[in-house]
């Protein structure tokens, strides 16, 4: 840029000096640095753009003065001057006419800001109105775009956005220039509807809602631009719909919603809807992306870096919450760990933690957790992990199912599954584990194991202080009540309805192992039959069947028995030979 005089000289020794100017053309200008107070930095204006100022200077020199009511005869009647600047004395808004019948509403508005002192606590000024304040009688507040004057010596409360409690509180004339700079906007005024569409100021800042957005969506009932914090100094770059109430630095943020009743830093924000009623702390919301709502968080960590097409809202914690992708909710948490590196459709919700919910990609919902040490993490999943209260892990989990309102101080790992695992309790070190499955485990309450079990079909409705373990099967494990182990078991038909106080183990079926109450073991089978309806208290052990061995009652043994028949009805000794049907 051209900022000295050596410049200058250099231009005129090589005959770089100009006798023409194109539209395009850049003239060098100092443009006050005023965030930093740094003096000026060099920049530059377009020519067409530095005419078009000097147009509008020269214009404002045949200005006439008119209310509201007069300048819309005057138009209606088509007896505009063109090229005549129109002060609107009741808007404080210049517009040029363009005909005799049309107005040029993009204009210039003079309007009173909160000075920038009255937004610093210092003495009889609190800064910005809230709550747990304790003002006496005489201080005065910041709200709505207004100094305000407290009458009684209590808080109050807030009416709305732009005012604040009658009682408590009163008003300061915005003609009282103790209190207010009177600042010229750039303005786009929607002349028919008495409505400022859009508005600017000399740091960057373009707020604004039309006037058929605000009464299609009826939202705010008032023009944000009237209240918005212009003349806080933190308050710069941001292009929204409103930013006010706020305390802290709201910067480089950019979103169709409006940014209020934060009490932290916000900045390069780019999202659709509302950022508000933030409590960080010394904290900061920054750098999201997205087209939901990200609010009433209360924080002593970040939310940071994320993508969502939903919301991050109702969050209480003392850790990050960052780098999501998601178009669902992130909401109602409170966490003194991390909830990050998530990509979900769906929902992270009304989680509880004092550790961490993260590396998860879902579809579905991790909702409803309450972790107190470890963690939820690496999990894929198209359906939910939910309603958890867990001192242990949920981790390395893929499913298209549900792993949810369970209960546990051990493991749900590792698991790989298209159905569910639901409703389990656990105490302990219990870990339900290694599972790869299409079914469902479920509804299981156990200090023990069940775990590296491969199945198409359920693990379910357990109760058990041993173990269930290392079973492929595409028929069902279910019903049993045991505190020993279901091991080992290799079936493609039934494991079900079991009591047992001794293992069923070893096992190779086709058939079904079911209805057993024994203290014994059912163990080393190869099946494709059924042992069924068992009550035993010894041992069916080391069976090659293709047939039944049923309705057995008492035994103290059935074993080494190698049959294609049927082992059938009551018995209180050992049956010992082997039984072949021929």
């Amino acid at each position: 840029m051209l900022n000295n005089i050596l410049n200058f000289q250099t231009l005129i020794k090589n005959k770089k000096i100009l006798k023409t100017v194109k539209k395009w053309d850049l003239i060098p200008i100092g443009s006050l640095d005023e965030k930093t107070l740094g003096g000026y930095q060099p920049t530059a204006i377009l020519y067409e753009d530095f005419t078009k100022l000097i147009a509008k200077s020269l214009q404002k020199t045949n200005t006439i003065d008119v209310t509201y009511v007069e300048l819309a005869a005057l138009k209606t009647t088509g007896t505009l001057v063109p090229d005549t600047t129109y002060h609107i004395t009741d808007r404080g808004i210049w517009l040029v006419a363009e005909t005799a019948e049309a107005l040029n509403l993009e204009g210039e508005r003079l309007q009173p800001v909160v000075k920038e002192s009255w937004y610093v606590p210092l003495g009889t000024a609190l800064g910005v109105w809230q709550a747990n304040l304790a003002p006496v009688i005489g201080d005065r507040v910041v709200w709505g775009g207004k100094v305000w004057t407290n009458l009684l010596g209590n808080v109050g409360s807030l009416i709305d956005h732009a005012s604040l409690d009658p009682v408590e509180w009163g008003v300061v004339s915005t003609t009282d220039l103790a209190f207010y700079d009177l600042k010229t906007f750039g303005v786009i005024y929607d002349f028919d509807n008495d409505w400022v569409a859009r508005q600017w100021d000399e740091k960057g800042n373009v707020f604004g809602i039309s006037f058929d957005q605000e009464t299609i969506l009826s939202m705010y009932g008032m023009n944000l631009c009237n209240i918005s914090d212009w003349g806080d100094a933190g308050v710069f770059e941001n292009t929204s719909w409103g930013v006010f109430n706020n305390i802290g630095f709201i910067f480089k943020n950019s979103n169709p919603g409006i940014i209020y009743e934060n009490q932290n830093n916000v900045y390069d924000n780019s999202n659709i809807g509302d950022i508000y009623r933030n409590l960080l702390g010394a904290s900061e919301i920054f750098r999201n992306s997205n087209k939901g709502s990200i609010y009433v968080n209360e924080n002593l960590g970040s939310i940071i870096d994320n993508t969502n097409v939903g919301h991050i809202f109702g969050n209480t914690n003392g850790d990050v919450i960052q780098g999501n992708d998601n178009k669902g909710d992130i909401s109602g948490n409170s966490n003194s760990g991390y909830i990050s590196f998530n990509n979900n459709a769906s929902h992270i919700s009304n989680n509880t933690t004092v550790s961490s919910i993260l590396f998860n990609s879902n579809a579905g919902s991790i909702d409803g957790n309450g972790i107190f040490d470890n963690f939820i993490l690496n999990n894929s999943n198209a359906g939910n992990i939910s309603t958890n209260t867990n001192s242990g892990h949920i981790w390395y989990n893929s499913n298209a199912g549900e792993i949810s309102t369970n209960s546990n101080t051990g493991k749900i790992e590792r698991n790989s599954n298209a159905g569910n695992i639901i409703n389990n309790t656990m105490i302990g070190e219990c870990d339900i584990n290694k599972n790869s499955n299409l079914g469902d485990i479920s509804t299981n309450s156990c200090t023990d194991a069940i775990f590296n079990n491969s199945n198409a079909g359920s693990i379910l409705s357990n109760s058990n202080l041993g173990w269930i373990g290392r079973n492929s099967n595409t028929g069902n494990i279910s019903f049993n009540t045991n505190v020993e182990y279901i091991n080992d078991n290799n079936n493609n038909g039934h494991i079900s309805s079991n009591s047992t106080f001794d293992s069923i183990t070893y096992n190779s079926n086709i058939g079904a192992i079911s209805t057993n109450s024994n203290t014994g073991i059912i163990s080393k089978n190869s099946n494709n039959g059924g042992i069924t309806s068992n009550s035993n208290a010894g041992v069916i052990s080391t069976n090659d069947n293709n047939g039944d061995i049923t309705v057995c009652t008492g035994a103290s043994g059935i074993y080494n028995n190698v049959n294609n028949g049927v082992i059938t009805g009551a018995h209180g000794a050992d049956v010992t030979d082997a039984i072949v049907n021929k």
